[in-house]
Order: structure tokens, then C-alpha cells, then sequence
């Protein structure tokens, strides 16, 4: 994995040089449904009480970009949900081979701080499947999954209920964050939070 000593001034092309290989062209019907955009919508336009202090949360990290990890009979695909285009995995992004194939990773890429020296860490956080699921039972294949992730790089990001959300709690993070969001029904739907 490439460290830095400091953050690239192009975020999103330093994740794609990490995470990606060559555009992939060609996807069957499976795939196309994993590379859904995720759509990001503000709490204060939400209904108050979809969201509460027990609704599953997790911080957002500053200047991330949004990418699902996907296992295909090809291998590892890399979507990019900022730039909409996918990719086959770097070989520092594949899920293991004995993942399922169907399985698509939600993830935020973010460079960790970790001293000593201070130099920048690429750290991709897998928080959510696209599985309908509720948001429980999708954190529970997610950490069931966690053997098929791609480590040092990819980890699996706290999500819990809002009430333990705190300021305290984010500030002892390796990385910058801006906000948190709520995860819904639909994992490509969440409410973005102000106020951590």
C-alpha cells in the first residue's frame, strides 16, 4: 500500500490508482443492479421519525469518495459512485477468492493519519451490502463477509445507533470527517446528519 506524506490534491485519482485497474466494458445483469448511485439526502427533508437515536449511523469521512467493492465471475469489480464508471480491481482491492459471487461492499475511501512519521494511510471502510435487507440484518452480513475483504486496505466501519455517534467518538479516528449519515431500508438511500 502507498503512503503519503501529504493529501493528494486530486482525492478521487489517487483512490482510482489504489483501487482500480482497467475500466471494465462488459457486465451482465447481476452487476449492473450493484452499480446503483447512492443517493444522499438531508435529514431536515426526511420525516423526523425515520430517523431516531436507535437508527444505525456511522461518520462520513471528509473528501471521500464512494466506491463498491463487487465479486463477478471476473474477479473484483471497483465502481465508482463519483465518477460512475466501472473498474476490475487493483490486486490490493480483491475481495478473496472464496467470496459469493453477488456480493457488493459499499465503501468510503479516506487516508488515515498514523504516526510515527505522519504520513497518510489509503484506507478503504466497508459500511453497508446492497442487499435488501434492514439495516441490522445487513450489518450482520457485512461482518460475516469481513473474511473477504481486502486487508490492510479495507476494513469494516463502525455502524451503530445514533445515540453512541458522538464528537468524542469521532475525534479519536485516524482520518478527517464532516458529518455522519443514517443508514435506511434501502442501502442506496441515507440521510446525511449534522450535528456529531
Amino acid at each position: 500500500m502507498s503512503e503519503v506524506s501529504e493529501a493528494p490534491h486530486d482525492r478521487l485519482t489517487y483512490a482510482l490508482s489504489t483501487l482500480t485497474g482497467d475500466p471494465c466494458l462488459q457486465i451482465g445483469p447481476e452487476v449492473y443492479l450493484a452499480c446503483k448511485d447512492i443517493s444522499f439526502v438531508d435529514a431536515g427533508s426526511v420525516e423526523t421519525s425515520q430517523i431516531s437515536d436507535s437508527s444505525f449511523c456511522t461518520w462520513l469521512c471528509d473528501e471521500a469518495h464512494f466506491f463498491t467493492l463487487i465479486k463477478a465471475d471476473s474477479g473484483t469489480l471497483v465502481y465508482s459512485h463519483t465518477n460512475g464508471v466501472l473498474y476490475y480491481a487493483a490486486p490490493i482491492a480483491q475481495l478473496s477468492a472464496a467470496c459469493p459471487l453477488g456480493t457488493a461492499i459499499l465503501c468510503q475511501f479516506t487516508l488515515d493519519s498514523l504516526p510515527p512519521p505522519e504520513l497518510l494511510t489509503p484506507r478503504l471502510l466497508a459500511f453497508d451490502v446492497l442487499q435488501r435487507y434492514d439495516p441490522v440484518q445487513r450489518g450482520e452480513a457485512l461482518r460475516a463477509l469481513a473474511v473477504h475483504l481486502p486487508t490492510p486496505l479495507c476494513c469494516v466501519q463502525w455502524v451503530g445507533p445514533r445515540q453512541y455517534l458522538t464528537a468524542q467518538f469521532v475525534s479519536g479516528l485516524p482520518h478527517k470527517t464532516r458529518g455522519g449519515f443514517a443508514l435506511t431500508e434501502d442501502p442506496r438511500f441515507v440521510v446525511t446528519l449534522s450535528g456529531i
